[in-house]
């Protein structure tokens, strides 16, 4: 599967935040250092723009890690600055590169500070992506369509419902133009769904537009998806059905 890109400021938080509370080991790598270090984030502190680093929002985050294991690193990082961290987090590889900020000497979050990356990787590591229990809870979506020999265009959708069958997209009235090309039987390529910390890339087919009849969604169309790989929920839709 190929590595999803994640740039959105709130996104990397609440990435951050689940690393804090599920206390991941994360594998640490420093530049120009030939071995790897293991710690854990402990806590996340705010970040004001205009005092160090480079956050990417109005105001960004810094990351504190616990001590570097073997010891040598906490002694490395000093002038590596640059380092890399993995982490396996929730069947998912993910991957960042940060730089070294200082010690935060707080009680009790004593540690090591990373600046707010720009960005972070994700990618599923499983063979077969289907979801169990803990299914994330789709929240959006975008994908990009455009013309033959016409620049594409990015469309961010909300996702009404989702079922072991397949997924139910919002097309508000302003975006009507995009029912001429998205009917039955065509598949949308590299639609990115969201989650609170997560996405999924996967190619869709479209299996019916159903134009919504309730006072809520009026104007509104569903689009029905059906991913070239079934997604399972563990919970039945709570709104329209599929």
């Amino acid at each position: 599967m190929e590595w999803c890109l994640l740039e959105d400021q709130e996104k990397l938080i609440a990435v951050a935040k689940l690393l804090v509370s599920k206390k991941t080991q994360i594998k640490v790598k420093l530049k120009g250092a030939g071995p790897s270090f293991t710690s854990k984030f402990i806590h996340l502190v705010p970040q004001q723009a205009g005092k160090g680093g480079s956050p990417s929002g109005p105001e960004g985050f810094r990351m504190v890690m616990e001590e570097l294991v073997p010891e040598s690193g906490n002694s490395l990082i000093q002038s590596a600055r640059d380092v890399t961290v993995e982490a396996d987090v929730e069947n998912r590889l993910l991957y960042m590169e940060a730089r070294y900020a200082g010690v935060n000497k707080t009680a009790p979050y004593v540690g090591l500070i990373l600046d707010c990356p720009p960005q972070m990787k994700i990618k599923d590591t499983r063979k077969n992506r289907r979801f169990g229990p803990k299914m994330p809870e789709f929240i959006s979506v975008e994908f990009k369509l455009g013309e033959e020999g016409k620049e594409e265009r990015l469309y961010e959708l909300n996702v009404l419902n989702y079922s072991k069958h397949g997924l139910g997209i919002l097309v508000p009235e302003k975006e009507t133009e995009l029912l001429s090309v998205v009917v039955p039987g065509y598949v949308i390529r590299g639609m990115i769904f969201f989650a609170s910390w997560t996405m999924i890339k996967v190619d869709a087919e479209v299996i019916h537009v159903t134009q919504l009849k309730s006072e809520k969604y009026r104007g509104y169309h569903l689009v029905g998806l059906e991913p070239s790989e079934i997604i399972e929920s563990a919970r039945p839709p709570e709104q329209e059905d599929f």
